[in-house]
């Protein structure tokens, strides 16, 4: 009776602990799944009009714990592209001009109003990819939004007309635009 009940209190412990990460298991997922989603824009942009640079600089602007940049920089991270690419961590958005930032990703968390206004600002090439329908409501280039356990890609129309860098027709066609 005894060994009865102690299998069934850690049964009971175990399935709460699953409960309990499932939150932050989901989260991971999402990370992964955006990430992904990044290097695939990276694989199909076409820096025609401009010449594709030898080494293109991925830079992100994000808050702590960076589960972006940590992902991406991770030598298990499966998703590769086919340009040589550097990571850059960013403390503002200035240094974008600074360090040639050819594609920027900026987290939920980072985006303000004053960021808003750079974006809008903005007269160079550059993919910024956000993760909410604000950022691209405000200067943004696109956004990986998460809808019904999908990642969805929205584009700024207005703004992708803007640059010359042009997505592949693959990866328009998965793409709603807005603007």
């Amino acid at each position: 009776m005894k060994s009865a009940l102690l299998i069934l209190i850690v049964s009971i412990c175990i399935q709460n602990t699953v409960y309990a990460n499932q939150p932050v298991l989901e989260q991971q997922e999402t990370t992964k799944i955006r990430s992904t989603f990044m290097m695939h824009i990276v694989n199909y942009s076409r820096w025609d009009a401009i010449g594709t640079p030898n080494k293109l600089n991925f830079c992100l602007l994000e808050k702590k714990p960076n589960k972006y940049f940590s992902l991406l920089t991770s030598p298990n991270f499966g998703a590769r592209t086919k340009f040589d690419l550097n990571f850059r961590l960013l403390k503002d958005f200035s240094e974008t001009e600074t360090l040639h930032c050819h594609y920027l990703f900026v987290d939920r968390s980072s985006e303000s109003a004053a960021l808003y206004a750079q974006l809008n600002a903005l007269k160079r090439n550059m993919v910024t990819i956000g993760e909410s329908s604000e950022f691209i409501d405000h200067g943004g280039l696109m956004s990986l939004i998460e809808e019904f356990d999908k990642i969805k890609i929205y584009i700024n129309r207005e703004r992708y007309k803007a640059i010359s860098v042009k997505l592949s027709s693959i990866l328009l066609k998965f793409a709603n635009f807005t603007g």
